[in-house]
C-alpha cells in the first residue's frame, strides 16, 4: 500500500498496537488509567499511555528474546517429517500414468507403486559447539531407504556430506577455499544462532525497542481525546477511549528522520548487522537507511486514530489517508469471548480483511473469516491503456477446542475446520506428546480423497556430531579435481543401488540389471572417453589410408593393363587404317589423272568456241562504232553550219 498504510504502521507500532498484546489485565493499571484520563489533560495522558505501552512492548520483545535465547542454550535437536499416505485410487491413477511401452525402467515404476503404501521424509539438524549438523531420510513405509549426513564445522571451515547407505566415508570442501561470502555468512548465522545472547541480550532489545518506539512518539502531534467510543470488532461491540491524530507530510518526514537518526545512533542493529554478521558493510547499511529515508516523498495527509481499553492498553488503530488508503486493526475481549479484527483499504476499496470470533478459556474455539483482493491487469486496446479487475479469494477456518500447550516449542492441540470456495473443505487435526507437534489432514479434490497428509515437528535431546572422523575422507578442492569415482568404487555403488531399488520394491534381478546402466552413466570418464575415442580414430584413420593406398595401387595396375591393350589395338587399327588410306590416295590419283586429261580436251573446244564468240563480238562492236563516229561527225558539221548562220544574223543586227 501507499506511504499512507506504512505510516500509519509506523505510527500504530509507536503507539504499541502489538505491546499492549504482551501485557494482562492489572486492577492496578485500570486504576492508573482512569486517574490518568479523567486528571490529566488529553496530551499528557496520551504521553502516559504510549509510555506504559512502550515499556509493556520492551517487556515483552525482551522476555520472547530470552525465552529464544534460553532455547539455543538448551543445544535441542529440532526434527521435521512429512509423510504422505495415497490411497489405493491414486496409486491406480499414477499406476496408468506410466507409458504402455514395454522396458525395465518402466515395470520397475510399477513395481514401485505396488510397494509403496506410504512416503515421506524427515530430516533432523542440531547445533553444537562447533557447527551444524543434519540428518536427512527418504521413507518408504515407515523404513528409511536413503539417508544423506551434513555438517558445517564452522570451527575447521570444514563442510562435509555423506550417503551411509554407499559408504561411511565423508566427501568434504574446505569453506575457505571457495568464493563466497555466503559460506561466511552461514558460518556466522550458525554461531549466532547457537548463542543469540553472546550477540545481543534482552536487556538490549528491550532499550532498543524503547528508543526506537519513544523517538517515534515524540514526533507525534498533538491528539484529540475521545471518551467511550464504540468500536464493531468482528460483530463484537467494545468501548474505547480514543485517541485522533491528524498527521500531515511534515509530520511524517520529521518521524521518519527521527526514526532514521535513531537507527544510525544506534549501536544494537548497526553491530548485528555489519560486525558481528557481516550481512552489509558499514557503507551498505548507512545507504539502506538512506534510501528508507526517501521512500516517504509524497505523503498523503493521515487521520490516526488509537483505541485504548480500560487498564490502558491500546488494543486498536484504525488509519485513514485522504487518498482513501485505510488500515483498521482491533482485539476486543469480554469475559471469554474474545474477537479481533485486520482491514485495509486501497483507494476506497477492501483489499485485505481478516476476523477473527470466539471464546477463550485455556482453550480457543470459533471461527476466522479472511478475504485477499488482487487486481489483475489486462490491455484495453481501445483505451490503449491497461485496467483492472480485483479479484477476491476467501477461507473460513473454524477452530475447535484448540489448546496452545507449549508457546515456546509452538505446540498445540485441536482441529481446525478449513473452508476455501470451489476447494473441498478438509479438516486439520492437530497434537502433540510434549515435544513433538504433529500436524494431519486428508487430501480432498472434487469429492475424491487422495490420501492422508501428516507433518511434524519438535525438539529432542539427541546431538549429531560436527567433528566426525575425517581420516579417510575425500577433500575436494579448486585445485585436486576429485570426482565420485575417487570417493566410492563402482562395484560399492552397483551394489548401493541395487540394494536401494530393491528396499523400494523392485525385484532384484530387475534392480540388477537397471543398476548395471545407471553405474555406467554415473561413472563416465569424460577424459578417458576422449582418449579412447581420438585413439579409435586414429586407428581407423591409419586402415582407411592403408586401405585407399592398396586400392589405389590396384587401379593403377589395373589402368595400365587396359591402357597398354587398348594401345595395342590402336596400333593395329591405325596400321589398317593406314594400308586404306594408300590405297584410297592410289586410286585418287588414278581418277585425277583421268580427270584432267578428259578435262583438258574438253577445255581447249570450249576455248575454241569463246575466242570465235569473241571475235564476232569485236567486229559487231567495231561496226558499230565506225557508223556512230560517221553520225557525230555529220551532226558537228550541221552544228558548225548552224553556228555560223547565228552569226551572220547578229551581224546585221548591229
Amino acid at each position: 500500500m501507499g506511504n499512507a498504510m506504512k505510516l500509519a504502521g509506523v505510527a500504530g507500532l509507536a503507539a504499541v498496537v502489538a505491546g499492549g498484546g504482551c501485557a494482562a489485565y492489572a486492577f492496578s493499571d485500570t486504576v492508573k488509567n482512569q486517574v490518568k484520563m479523567r486528571l490529566d489533560d488529553p496530551q499528557e495522558y496520551f504521553e502516559w499511555v504510549c509510555e506504559k505501552n512502550i515499556a509493556d512492548m520492551a517487556d515483552c520483545a525482551g522476555a520472547s528474546w530470552q525465552r529464544t535465547a534460553d532455547l539455543a542454550a538448551q543445544k535441542k535437536a529440532v526434527q521435521y517429517a512429512v509423510e504422505f499416505t495415497p490411497t489405493d485410487a491414486v496409486k491406480s491413477e499414477l499406476n496408468d500414468s506410466i507409458s504402455d511401452a514395454t522396458s525395465d525402467f518402466n515395470e520397475a515404476l510399477r513395481q514401485i507403486v505396488a510397494n509403496t503404501d506410504t512416503i515421506g521424509f524427515r530430516t533432523e539438524g542440531s547445533l553444537s559447539g562447533n557447527g551444524a549438523a543434519a540428518a536427512l531420510s527418504l521413507l518408504v513405509n515407515g523404513d528409511s531407504v536413503l539417508s544423506s549426513d551434513v555438517i558445517m564445522n564452522i570451527e575447521s571451515d570444514v563442510f562435509g556430506v555423506r550417503i551411509p547407505e554407499l559408504t561411511t566415508r565423508w566427501f568434504t570442501v574446505d569453506t575457505a577455499e571457495l568464493d563466497g561470502a555466503s559460506f561466511l555468512n552461514e558460518q556466522n548465522y550458525i554461531r549466532f544462532a547457537m548463542n543469540p545472547s553472546d550477540y545481543v541480550s534482552a536487556a538490549e532489545v528491550s532499550d532498543f525497542v524503547t528508543q526506537i518506539m519513544t523517538a517515534a512518539v515524540a514526533e507525534l502531534p498533538e491528539p484529540t481525546l475521545e471518551k467511550s467510543v464504540p468500536v464493531t470488532v468482528a460483530d463484537m461491540e467494545a468501548d474505547y477511549t480514543a485517541f485522533t491524530l491528524h498527521i500531515t507530510e511534515d509530520d511524517a518526514m520529521r518521524l521518519d528522520n527521527a526514526l532514521m537518526s535513531q537507527l544510525r545512533e544506534d549501536n544494537i542493529i548497526r553491530r548485528l548487522y555489519v560486525d558481528q554478521l557481516g550481512i552489509l558493510s558499514a557503507e551498505e547499511y548507512d545507504e539502506m537507511l538512506t534510501k528508507t529515508a526517501k521512500h516517504i516523498d509524497a505523503y498523503p495527509g493521515t487521520d490516526l486514530t488509537l483505541y485504548v481499553d480500560a487498564s490502558g492498553r491500546i488494543l486498536g488503530t484504525n488509519a485513514a489517508a485522504e487518498n482513501g488508503d485505510k488500515l483498521f486493526a482491533c482485539a476486543a475481549a469480554d469475559g471469554t469471548n474474545v474477537a479481533f479484527a485486520l482491514s485495509a483499504d486501497e483507494t476506497e476499496h477492501n483489499v485485505f480483511s481478516m476476523n477473527f470470533r470466539g471464546t477463550y478459556d485455556s482453550v480457543i474455539n470459533g471461527t476466522l473469516d479472511a478475504t485477499v483482493c488482487e487486481k489483475h491487469y489486462q490491455f484495453d486496446s481501445d483505451a490503449d491503456d491497461y485496467t483492472y479487475e480485483y479479484e477476491t479469494q476467501s477461507l473460513r477456518a473454524d477452530f475447535s477446542n484448540v489448546e496452545i500447550t507449549d508457546k515456546v516449542l509452538g505446540l498445540a492441540n485441536g482441529t481446525i475446520q478449513v473452508t476455501i470456495p470451489e476447494i473441498d473443505p478438509f479438516t486439520v487435526s492437530l497434537s502433540n506428546n510434549g515435544s513433538t507437534q504433529e500436524i494431519s489432514t486428508t487430501v480432498c479434490d472434487d469429492g475424491t480423497a487422495y490420501g492422508d497428509l501428516k507433518i511434524s515437528f519438535g525438539y529432542n535431546d539427541s546431538q549429531l556430531s560436527t567433528d566426525p572422523d575425517l581420516s579417510d575422507a575425500v577433500r575436494f578442492s579448486k585445485d585436486n579435481g576429485k570426482k565420485l569415482s575417487d570417493y566410492v568404487q563402482k562395484d560399492a555403488f552397483i551394489t548401493f543401488m541395487r540394494n536401494l531399488l530393491v528396499k523400494l520394491g523392485v525385484e532384484p534381478e530387475l534392480a540388477e540389471k537397471l543398476t548395471a546402466s545407471s553405474a555406467n552413466a554415473v561413472y563416465f570418464d569424460r577424459e578417458a572417453f576422449f582418449e579412447e575415442t581420438e585413439r579409435l580414430a586414429q586407428e581407423r584413420t591409419e586402415k582407411a589410408k592403408a586401405d585407399y593406398e592398396k586400392e589405389v595401387s590396384a587401379l593403377e595396375e589395373e589402368a595400365d593393363a587396359r591402357y597398354a591393350e587398348k594401345l595395342e589395338k590402336l596400333e593395329e587399327i591405325s596400321n589398317a587404317n593406314q594400308q586404306k588410306l594408300d590405297d584410297f590416295k592410289a586410286e585418287s590419283d588414278a581418277a585425277l589423272k583421268a580427270a584432267r586429261e578428259n578435262n583438258q580436251s574438253e577445255f581447249d573446244r570450249m576455248k575454241q568456241d569463246i575466242d570465235a564468240a569473241a571475235q564476232e563480238a569485236r567486229d559487231e562492236f567495231n561496226q558499230e562504232a565506225a557508223e556512230t563516229k560517221e553520225q557525230i561527225q555529220q551532226g558537228s558539221e550541221e552544228i558548225e553550219k548552224q553556228m555560223k548562220e547565228i552569226q551572220e544574223e547578229l551581224k546585221k543586227l548591229n
